[in-house]
């Protein structure tokens, strides 16, 4: 009996895990600035955003992988608040030109999102310590040939969450 029992356990477990990451399609056709305006449209803020650089993806900000980065994506979108003095809040997206390196270029992304807390972590403890909570809710996701991370709130976490996916889920 508890074998069976134990065996139709680890059935269902394996049909969920299935059920709860196959069948989920993605768009490969949007640029990711056009995910990130419906991001944006999700999150809006008093401060407002700004598109940051091509040289913000460098060296010292990103690490010794960031020209892998660079070079196997079609696309980056990265913004960060307009009061950005004050304020750590940061999204980006990414466009894969190979799904085959999506684990890869994962990886990069998480270790600067570590970073990035890693640095401001003490800074914001005596200088601006409501931010604080914002590095806590740091993600990295990914869809498809998208990856996307954000270092927000927990509600405009979910928010942008939930738009980066509808932006590029196919619904059927």
């Amino acid at each position: 009996m508890k074998r069976i029992l134990l065996l139709s356990l680890a059935v269902i477990m394996i049909l969920s895990l299935l059920t709860a990451c196959g069948g989920d399609e993605y768009r490969d056709d949007l640029t990711s600035a056009q995910v990130m305006e419906k991001i944006k449209t999700a999150i809006p803020s008093e401060e407002g955003y700004r598109q940051v650089s091509e040289s913000y993806i460098s060296a010292s900000m990103w690490g010794e992988n960031y020209t892998v980065l660079l070079e196997n994506i079609t696309d980056h979108c990265i913004i960060v608040s307009e009061k950005s003095d004050v304020n750590i809040d940061e999204v980006g997206v990414f466009h894969v030109k190979d799904s085959a390196k999506v684990a890869e270029l994962k990886a990069i992304v998480e270790a600067y999102v570590e970073g990035q807390t890693l640095r401001f972590r003490d800074l914001l403890i005596s200088y601006n310590p409501d931010e604080l909570p914002k590095l806590d809710e740091a993600e990295v996701e990914v869809c498809g040939n998208y990856i996307y991370y954000s270092i927000l709130s927990e509600a405009r976490t979910e928010a942008a969450e939930n738009a980066f996916e509808g932006a590029i889920k196919i619904t059927k």
